[in-house]
This record gives structure tokens, C-alpha cells and sequence, in this order.
């Protein structure tokens, strides 16, 4: 086989490695998004409330461990646009992913005023970069909405109306 031909067939196995990761996502969306209304359960939610882009967006408080700057991070090579990347947080590594990124699915870089929302998660805690935080609510359920329907399992932030 030919350098040209290795060379091709290498490119038609990453494309169909790529299609079968985005088949699995989609089934996995399809899957989950019957399911992640009815994980909401009823009743009155605390949240903090924050902006994420120009989306208004509720972070259940109980999952809220601190609020901080946006810090400087370890970048991650080849990781998904909304993985900002690692940021040391007292002598432990947490993920760092910018919400709003998760949402419109393109990289962007951070900016001075944005902040950190460390959430405790299984099985180490997270941050979620918003872009502003402006209080803590009592939120009815009524007004909680997944995100986005293409990613109704990123259930960590719930849109709502005030």
C-alpha cells in the first residue's frame, strides 16, 4: 500500500471513529432527554442564580461549594472546546468547563470578569465558569428547564425565567 493510500485510509478511519463518537452522543441525548424532566423533582429549589452568554441560568445551591475569579489554568490538549481546562484549587486538580461554550459548542477564551462556580460532583468537584452571578432564589419548579434540548444530560445548570 502506498504512503498516499496509508495516509487516506488513516483519514477514513478517524472520520468514522469521529462519526460513531457524535451516533453515541446523539443516542445518548435521545435516551436522556426523556428522562431529565422527570429527574426535576418537585417543589421549591434554592439556587444561585447567574448568567451564562445571555442565558439565565439556576445552579441548585446544595451542589455550590465557593464562588471564585477565573484563575489560571493547566490547558488540556486535545480536550472538548467547553473543558477550559485544570485549575488547582487548594492543593486538588478540578476540571474547569465553561458553561457557555457547552452551549454554543465553540471555544472561547476566558475574559478577566468571568468567575468559577465550584459544584460538588462525583467523584471529584467541578467548575463551571458563568459569566455572572446575581443571587440566591427560591426557585419553583415550574420555572426550571433543561438547558438545551441537544444536551439535556448537562443538567448541572438549569435554565429559567424570572
Amino acid at each position: 500500500m502506498s504512503e498516499t493510500q496509508e495516509r487516506e485510509q488513516a483519514r477514513f478511519r478517524d472520520e468514522l471513529r469521529a462519526l460513531k463518537q457524535r451516533l453515541f452522543e446523539m443516542e445518548r441525548a435521545v435516551r436522556d432527554r426523556a428522562t431529565v424532566e422527570d429527574d426535576i423533582p418537585e417543589g421549591d429549589f434554592d439556587v444561585l442564580a447567574c448568567r451564562v452568554g445571555t442565558e439565565r441560568v439556576a445552579i441548585l445551591l446544595g451542589e455550590v461549594k465557593e464562588v471564585l475569579p477565573v484563575a489560571e489554568m493547566l490547558p488540556l490538549p486535545e480536550s472538548p472546546v467547553f473543558l477550559s481546562g485544570i485549575m488547582d484549587l487548594g492543593g486538588s486538580s478540578i476540571p474547569v468547563l465553561d458553561v457557555r461554550a457547552r452551549f454554543t459548542r465553540t471555544r472561547r477564551e476566558l475574559e478577566l470578569s468571568d468567575l468559577v462556580v465550584v459544584c460538588r460532583a462525583s467523584p471529584r468537584d467541578v467548575g463551571l465558569v458563568v459569566q455572572e452571578v446575581f443571587d440566591l432564589e427560591r426557585v419553583p419548579r415550574e420555572r426550571l428547564a433543561p438547558p438545551i434540548d441537544e444536551i439535556p444530560h448537562a443538567t448541572y445548570c438549569l435554565l429559567y425565567t424570572s
